[in-house]
């Protein structure tokens, strides 16, 4: 895998002058789907600009931000952003970040493919053949290697996860563990 050749971070409040810059292509937006065309234009040779709204925090920094300092510097609308429905459908909370990422930083990179019975659906109703589960593998996989996909292991589970799987199972549903973009995972939590 190429790595990058350069990565510099302007902030633009910090900014007083003019800045002139010259890319191949300007993406807008860090997050999941920006981050993914942007890789692969700097990986097909093209120079590449990320435009991001929020604010770029590093691992260490944020690690130590509480939960309304996270809401504050890294969602969208501190967090109060909802979808509101028609009739008596409660309003849903959607998460959208503001930071270096997207949303993808507030989710804890936690990673889904598309569901079989939806590549199913695009497939056979919306004509597009290669959409299949099959056609898709190769693609999620490249993906998943490349942002280093795991499966969170059972010993991270945290006491009221491993409850709830147990009421899961005594109600006949199956669980399985979420799978993450991290490198390698940490101690198991404690269970004190």
């Amino acid at each position: 895998m190429a790595e990058a050749r350069a990565l510099n971070v302007w902030r633009g409040r910090e900014r007083r002058d003019r800045l002139d810059l010259r890319a191949d292509a300007v993406v807008v937006g860090s997050g999941a789907g920006g981050a993914v065309v942007a890789r692969e234009l700097a990986r097909a040779g093209r120079s590449v600009i990320v435009v991001e709204e929020g604010d770029w925090v590093r691992s260490a920094e944020y690690g130590k931000l509480t939960p309304v300092q996270t809401m504050r510097r890294c969602w969208r609308e501190a967090g109060l952003s909802a979808a509101v429905a028609l009739g008596e459908t409660p309003f849903i909370s959607v998460l959208q970040g503001r930071c270096v990422g997207g949303s993808s930083v507030l989710t804890g990179g936690v990673c889904f493919r598309v569901p079989d019975e939806v590549l199913h659906h695009w497939s056979r109703d919306l004509g597009l053949r290669t959409m299949t589960p099959g056609g898709m593998d190769p693609h999620f996989r490249a993906v998943e290697e490349a942002v280093h996909v795991e499966t969170v292991p059972d010993g991270m589970r945290s006491r009221s996860t491993e409850l709830f799987v147990e009421g899961a199972a005594r109600m006949g549903i199956p669980m399985k563990s979420m799978r993450r973009n991290t490198r390698g995972f940490s101690e198991p939590v404690s269970r004190s």
